[in-house]
């Protein structure tokens, strides 16, 4: 995974337009970001997030989580946390790619709810969590499938 820091290229507000020309389209978006994804690329998608403030003490949920469980070294790394193959900072947000995953279903949800990790995203947040179906996906690799928290704080 990298990360890098772009100050000259563009601005996360901008790479959306970016992605539109290269041929990416709207995936879905939440109430920060918006996902896109590319017909030659099934397998990833690029998460674009707009915030106006990237110190610690502000930081968005997503970019915690990312910082707390996922980019964390691949031996403690949890299945249950989403690829992120490399990230871009601009000043005012981020694009992350990372892999495709796909919605589940409310069977699903509910014994994602009983993972192990949910208690300890809970913990990491102090109880205040976002952990609603649409932050829940799920990863098909193959034979086996697998719950995914994708962004667990607001």
């Amino acid at each position: 995974m990298s990360i890098q820091v772009n100050r000259k290229l563009a601005s996360a507000t901008t790479i959306g337009y970016a992605l539109y020309s290269d041929g990416y389209y709207k995936l879905g978006e939440g109430f920060f970001s918006q996902v896109y994804a590319h017909p030659d690329k099934p397998d990833e998608v690029i998460k674009v997030t707009i915030t106006d403030n990237l110190s610690w003490e502000y930081l968005d949920g997503w970019l915690k989580y990312f910082f707390g469980f996922i980019m964390v070294d691949e031996a403690y790394q949890s299945p249950h946390t989403p690829i992120v193959y490399d990230i871009t900072f601009y000043d005012d947000g981020y694009a992350a790619r990372m892999e495709r995953l796909v919605h589940i279903s409310e069977n699903e949800y509910w014994a994602a709810m009983q993972l192990p990790i949910v208690r300890d995203i809970t913990n990491y947040g102090h109880g205040m969590t976002d952990l609603h179906r649409a932050n829940i996906m799920k990863r098909i690799d193959d034979d086996w499938e697998c719950i995914v928290i994708t962004d667990p704080y607001a």
